[in-house]
């Protein structure tokens, strides 16, 4: 079984986090079409979307753990 992990690579520098990591508009959608794309490889799945939420914020938490 083969695992992959997909990041986006972003150009922010590493920062405080501010109020405005936080809610709706800090977060996007990534496509996961089932041919794979320059970011995701093919998969056997339907094409999917994911959300990820607040990036900065949880970029920041990770490094604290």
């Amino acid at each position: 079984m083969a695992r992959y992990t997909v990041g986006k690579i972003t150009p922010i520098q590493r920062r405080e986090v501010r109020a405005s990591d936080f809610g709706p508009r800090a977060s996007f959608w990534m496509n996961f079409p089932k041919e794979g794309s320059q970011l995701t490889p093919p998969h056997q799945s339907e094409g999917f979307k994911w959300k990820d939420y607040c990036p900065m914020v949880f970029r920041c938490v990770l490094t604290l753990v």
